[in-house]
């Protein structure tokens, strides 16, 4: 706390010159620090007030530069994963990205690597699920998690899947980043599909929320939801019509390269209220394609019915 009391000797219960007769101070306040001064001795009284004001600053200085420094250095993290995933897999220049990032001010534990992956080898729902399924399934060489300094990592191509690209790491207060290359239309290059994109991110969001309920993150916890789409230009959005009648009829495109969004969600948001963490997600990109008016009346509707699916089968 932030504030400085300050109170007339005679009214503070515990002083020795307290006046049971007259005024005092709350009883809520008993339990604060509190500074007491008398008219006769405020010169003295000033001298304490003015100290206590400089290390109330000082502390929170410190805790400033340690919180700016904190914030560095996740920051730090991040970017060193994804330049070392986009270099990677660099040499697939057809290929287009999506990036996730997902922080909190609550991960303030650390989990042994082994715990963290073996959390993620038990998340069944997902082993079906790009690129989800290559996290929880596919751990033999050369595809399975690796330990470092603080961290876990999973990176590879999967050439049978049409060079298909996966890097992971997660470090162990479970700030995580994953990067993948899209897989929207198999073998056929430079297309996107619009129900696709929704799933990826539905699926994303459920294996998150998954994931961490496994540590016994509190639902109010605010995580930070960090997602980035490269490579668009290189790319038509089509329709999941355009998909079944094999024929692009009005393709949405774009100039733009990348695209970056980026909200906070409690836990308990992404169960809750799914549909929106999902539009929230996609409107930077289904706004650069010229796409809003689907991503109004399509997507809340590709998510329930994805979710249904998902649910009956």
């Amino acid at each position: 706390m932030n504030v400085i009391l300050t109170v007339r000797e005679d009214h503070l219960p515990a002083s020795n010159n307290f006046d049971s007769k007259g005024p005092k101070i709350h009883f809520d306040l008993n339990d604060y620090p509190i500074i007491p001064w008398k008219k006769e001795k405020i010169n003295e009284f000033k001298k304490i007030l003015s100290h206590e004001v400089k290390r109330r600053l000082s502390e929170i200085e410190k805790r400033r530069k340690k919180e700016t420094y904190i914030q560095k250095n996740n920051k730090e993290w991040f970017l060193k994963h994804s330049s070392k995933a986009l270099k990677k897999f660099g040499k697939f220049k057809e290929k287009g990205f999506i990036e996730v990032n997902i922080s909190s001010d609550s991960f303030v534990n650390n989990f042994r690597q082994d715990k963290i992956r073996d959390v993620i080898m038990n998340l069944s729902d997902f082993r079906t699920r790009f690129p989800f399924a290559t996290l929880v399934y596919l751990n033999k060489d050369p595809y399975k998690w690796n330990f470092s300094q603080n961290e876990i990592i999973k990176d590879f191509v999967i050439e049978e899947w049409n060079n298909s690209c996966v890097y992971a790491a997660i470090r162990r207060d479970l700030f995580f980043f994953i990067l993948n290359s899209f897989t929207d239309s198999g073998n056929e290059n430079g297309v996107l599909y619009a129900d696709t994109r929704v799933h990826n991110i539905t699926d994303t969001m459920l294996f998150i929320q998954d994931f961490y309920s496994k540590f016994e993150l509190e639902g109010q916890s605010v995580l930070n939801i960090k997602v980035k789409h490269y490579n668009l230009n290189n790319f038509k959005l089509l329709t999941p019509f355009e998909r079944e009648i094999g024929k692009a009829l009005h393709p949405f495109t774009t100039s733009e390269k990348n695209v970056f969004s980026e909200i906070n969600a409690r836990l308990n948001d992404i169960d809750s209220n799914l549909v929106k963490v999902v539009q929230d997600l996609l409107t930077d990109f289904f706004i650069i394609y010229d796409a809003a008016d689907y991503l109004d009346k399509q997507v809340p509707e590709i998510v329930n019915n994805y979710m249904k699916k998902r649910i009956f089968n």
